[in-house]
């Protein structure tokens, strides 16, 4: 395990700002756990995870600040993960439709106004 960390730090070391778009990946993995969860207890158990996942790498991971890079992944993408399914969430509140309790189809008359 230590030896993986290290092998990890190493390319967190190398990559430099070329791992600032792994927080949009970060952000929609939080909005794909709101998808994919089916309850708001399960989004709430999402949220916390994800804090427990960022408060545990954040203060429990090598306290002799060994291994920085992948302490601030590990934390970042978190805390992304974490904003991704409150963002969601609450936008969702905001609009307050319910969401249909089963799929439906039906036909749709529309005109096209300009091409």
């Amino acid at each position: 395990m230590a030896s993986f960390a290290l092998v990890v730090q190493r390319f967190l070391e190398a990559q430099g700002l070329a791992l600032a778009p792994w927080l949009a990946v970060g952000f929609a993995g939080g909005i794909a756990a709101w998808f994919a969860l089916p309850t708001r207890l399960e989004w709430l158990a999402f949220l916390c995870l994800m804090a427990g996942i960022a408060l545990a790498a954040g203060g429990l991971m090598r306290p002799d600040g060994r291994l920085p890079h992948v302490r601030r992944a590990v934390v970042s993408m978190a805390l992304i993960a974490m904003a991704g399914c409150a963002v969601v969430w609450a936008k969702s509140a905001l609009v307050g439709t319910p969401a249909l309790p089963y799929p439906t189809a039906g036909m749709v008359k529309a005109l096209v106004l300009d091409r």
